[in-house]
């Protein structure tokens, strides 16, 4: 391709642009070469102009772009990169994993690239003294990167977190390496914090504020239609009906999670689903009873697994493949990540090529629209089509205290237009919920706690206790209502 930038295809099918910056100092020294990979061509021909530009800065002013020397931070970062490697290699090798090999292990070692690529400018010290310079890295500038990073558009929340954590990885594996006690070499990365800006309500727009013949919904779930990545479109629709959290829906599994035969067909997220995916909300297990479209969804990722498999062993009778115990075929969420960045990249070329500016396409092509807003919405529909309290509607969401649902309570309204009765979210609950009361053979009234528990009414916290209650107030107005009925 032109503008030094090649087109590549990794292992499953996805393309990868990558930009070569390769600048020839004239005092005859060694050539200067970076390079960097990247998911959209105009991102990485952006980036190879900006780069070429900064090195041929740095070649005429006499200088060379910085690489730290031996003992400073970018050492200990090319050091774990080095060992990652190795024990990827290693792994792959023997066929089964060494010397503690992990699937995260490329991810890592991707997250400590990044931190080598980031220069001095960027805040990250690097001084040419071993532990010395290792311990003036702190929090602060850890953050004040990876915010700089997120507020430019390289990466999002999950992706500052993931680097965060490969810092805390380096020096943990850098301390057990050199026999350093943790109290000489602190971990930097304690108490670093990276959130989401707060206040972030994007929804789906409708026809008339999407300024197109169909609302956004709609017009999502027809270019997903139109993706490589046949999974995409149900996987959107089951997001979307059932709010579950991107981690979760990557590790669903058939008959373990997902129960679509019987009355009341549900997902039941345990705490194996729950721990893997690590909420940022502090999600908790729940089930969640599904509606008619959302096992049609889960239906079709089935017929897509299964047809997947039977052609495969039509073409390799000697390799057979067994359909997969997952609903969702992906290995994690970065593929998750890139087909829906695919998408929207190219529902906004297809605007271009018909004419729209780049700037009016991305302002007007679903703006703005990440894939956790997915969860947002479902939530959002959930309060306002289903009359259910704030509690069992916070269960369901799976949401780590009732500070999180209370977000969402401005959108319910008396004049609401609920879903029927089998569609309404407000049924998914099958199992007990919190403030569930129960009378035991002594007489003494028992409530369910939000950890499961169940204890004394008089001893549950204020919130529990008062649904416990009203629960106790209706079923009073019942039983006396009928006895003086009978009377």
């Amino acid at each position: 391709m032109s503008d030094g930038v090649t087109r590549r295809r990794r292992a499953g099918g996805r393309e990868v642009f990558v930009a070569q910056v390769r600048v020839r100092p004239g005092d005859g020294s060694k050539d200067i070469f970076e390079s960097k990979h990247f998911d959209d061509y105009d991102d990485a021909v952006r980036w190879k102009k900006k780069r070429t530009g900064e090195i041929r800065g740095l070649v005429e002013a006499g200088k060379r772009p910085s690489k730290a020397p031996k003992g400073s931070f970018g050492a200990a970062l090319r050091w774990g990169i080095d060992k990652l490697t190795a024990r990827m290699d290693a792994s792959k090798l023997a066929g089964r994993n060494v010397d503690g090999h992990t699937s995260n292990d490329k991810n890592l070692r991707s997250k400590l690239r990044w931190w080598l690529w980031v220069d001095e400018d960027a805040g990250v010290e690097r001084k040419a003294v071993t532990n010395v310079a290792l311990s003036t890295i702190n929090k602060f500038m850890l953050e004040a990167q990876t915010k700089a990073a997120l507020a430019a558009g390289d990466g999002g929340v999950q992706t500052q977190i993931h680097r965060i954590n490969a810092v805390s990885w380096l020096y943990e594996a850098w301390r057990a390496e050199q026999q350093i006690p943790e109290a000489d070499l602190p971990t930097p990365t304690d108490g670093a914090r990276m959130s989401a800006p707060s206040g972030r309500e994007r929804r789906c727009r409708d026809a008339e504020a999407a300024g197109e013949d169909q609302d956004e919904e709609a017009a999502l779930l027809a270019e997903a239609r139109l993706s490589n990545s046949k999974w995409l479109a149900p996987a959107i629709v089951i997001a979307m009906d059932t709010a579950i959290r991107q981690e979760e829906l990557v590790l669903l599994e058939w008959r373990k999670h997902v129960f679509l035969e019987g009355k009341k067909p549900h997902l039941h997220l345990m705490k194996d689903i729950v721990k893997g995916a690590r909420g940022a909300d502090g999600g908790k297990a729940r089930t969640v009873r599904l509606k008619k479209r959302t096992i049609e969804a889960f239906r079709e990722l089935k017929a897509l697994n299964e047809e997947t498999v039977a052609k495969w062993n039509a073409d390799h009778p000697d390799r057979p493949k067994k359909v997969s115990h997952k609903p969702l075929p992906v290995a994690g969420t970065r593929a998750i990540g890139h087909a829906w960045d695919k998408l929207i990249a190219g529902a906004r070329a297809k605007a271009v090529a018909n004419g729209m500016t780049v700037e009016e396409a991305e302002a007007s092509i679903f703006p703005d629209l990440h894939w956790h807003d997915l969860r947002h919405e479902g939530i959002s529909r959930w309060f306002e089509r289903s009359n259910e309290n704030e509690m069992r509607l916070s269960q369901m969401a799976g949401h780590g205290s009732l500070a999180t649902t209370s977000i969402y309570t401005h959108l319910r309204g008396a004049d609401a237009e609920l879903e029927p009765e089998d569609e309404r979210p407000a049924a998914a609950a099958i199992t007990d919920e919190p403030g569930t009361v129960k009378l035991t053979d002594d007489g003494a009234i028992l409530v369910l706690t939000t950890k499961g528990e169940w204890v004394p009414l008089t001893e549950a916290k204020p919130l529990v206790r008062a649904h416990g209650e009203e629960l106790l107030r209706v079923a009073a107005d019942v039983v006396f209502g009928k006895q003086e009925d009978a009377e």
